[in-house]
């Protein structure tokens, strides 16, 4: 997969020589890698909220 396939691009000159672009061509990190790091922020900031002494969020 690329970044032009979640793209809908009309056909005109504009967008034909947008997709020759080469940061169309490819994702600039690797597959997995962003929902990695959302997911190690979230629960980071879940941690932050915890009460150590009875395991519950404080808000």
């Amino acid at each position: 997969e690329r970044p032009l396939d979640y793209l809908m691009l009309p056909n005109t000159p504009f967008s034909h020589s947008l997709s020759k672009r080469v940061r169309l061509t490819k994702f600039s990190i690797p597959f997995g890698h962003l929902i990695r790091r959302y997911r190690k922020t979230y629960w980071l900031h879940v941690y932050k909220k915890l009460d150590a002494n009875d395991f519950t969020l404080i808000d």
